[in-house]
């Protein structure tokens, strides 16, 4: 028979040891569960940023806006606070950030840019997760002429798209042709954009993102109108006044710059899926008052002057042509141009 004076000491002691069990248990199990709900935290912060990511190229697809110089960007990187900043591109088209210093970012879009840091981030870090955002936009200086309410310069935010540009120029006139808006973009690209399509009959397909510096002209309904692009100051569109000459047209587009080659100037004339190619020997009409080839110009005319590289001139006729299929084309003085 087990003593009284036994019991109650066995009795003590399963309670002594019950105690230990529920006062230990939390103390070996908060720690597992707190790192169980960090690792799940963490996959949902991965996941998130996986989507972001996602989401942005496919955004990017769409806006495919190229930073300029004075534009503001936010760069975040994924759990590494110490790399991350705001800059604003340099006069020379660059941006100074932590870790990597200097980066030329003009002429970049947003992924483009993510991309760049991250591959000079890689040397530091290991699979760093690279966020831009453009905070201010203040490179988007836009030229809106022709027939619109108010024609001038535009300078935007956000992501200009044609309806806001055309919508902020006070919309078109009643002379306006709607059929016959072009944007230029650069030195040498034509977009046609048929705007009656766009306003009139609601094809959303054709409100384009527009880019910085591009030139939008709304022509009038007489269709009198001219393209000057390629090595000119001043490349556009410009209407035919009188008896208007080559000559007329690039000077009206501030002249030829130091880079242009004179002697073949081209004027195309016609239906652009084969249209007329005439050279021109400028410098003969402009230096040495040679007035016989100074041509007149006809509605919807593209003069176009080439830099010293013929390669150029090749690029410029695949931008406004409607494919990419080879042609041959021959000019006026029997030359053969391939594309």
């Amino acid at each position: 028979m087990i003593s009284n004076t036994c019991k109650f000491l066995i009795g003590l002691l399963t309670i002594f040891l019950l105690s230990n069990c529920a006062i230990v248990g939390p103390i070996v199990e908060e720690p597992e569960e707190a790192a169980g709900q960090t690792l799940i935290k963490e996959d949902k912060e991965l996941a998130v940023r996986l989507k972001e990511e996602v989401a942005e190229e496919v955004e990017e697809k769409v806006e495919e806006y190229v930073l300029g110089r004075d534009d503001v960007i936010g760069i975040s990187v994924w759990r590494h606070a110490e790399a991350s900043s705001t800059a604003t591109v340099d006069p020379y088209g660059k941006v100074s950030l932590p870790i990597v210093g200097e980066i030329q970012a003009e002429s970049l879009t947003r992924l483009q840019l993510e991309k760049k840091v991250a591959r000079r981030l890689a040397k530091y870090y290991k699979n760093p997760s690279v966020r831009v955002v453009i905070t201010e936009y203040n490179n988007r200086r836009i030229y809106v002429l022709g027939q619109v309410s108010q024609p001038g310069t535009q300078i935007l935010g956000g992501r200009p798209d044609l309806l806001g540009v055309i919508s902020r120029a006070g919309g078109a006139t009643q002379n306006a042709d709607l059929r016959g808006c072009s944007i230029v973009r650069g030195k040498g690209k034509i977009i046609k954009i048929d705007l009656y399509e766009l306003l009139v009959k609601g094809n959303i397909s054709l409100n384009i993102t527009i880019q910085p510096n591009d030139l939008i002209y709304v022509p009038d309904n007489t269709g009198n109108q001219v393209y000057v692009l390629g090595e000119v100051r001043n490349p556009g569109l410009y209407s035919l006044r009188g008896e208007y000459t080559i000559a007329h047209a690039v000077m009206s587009a501030g002249g030829p710059t130091e880079d242009a080659a004179l002697n073949r100037a081209k004027v195309l004339r016609g239906d652009l899926g084969k249209p007329e190619i005439i050279t021109i020997p400028l410098e003969e009409i402009l230096k040495k008052g040679d007035r016989s080839r100074n041509i007149l110009l006809e509605p919807a005319d593209i003069v176009y002057l080439p830099d010293r590289f013929m390669a150029r001139f090749n690029y410029f006729v695949r931008q406004i042509l409607p494919s990419l299929q080879t042609i041959v084309l021959t000019d006026e003085a029997g030359e053969t141009l391939s594309f």
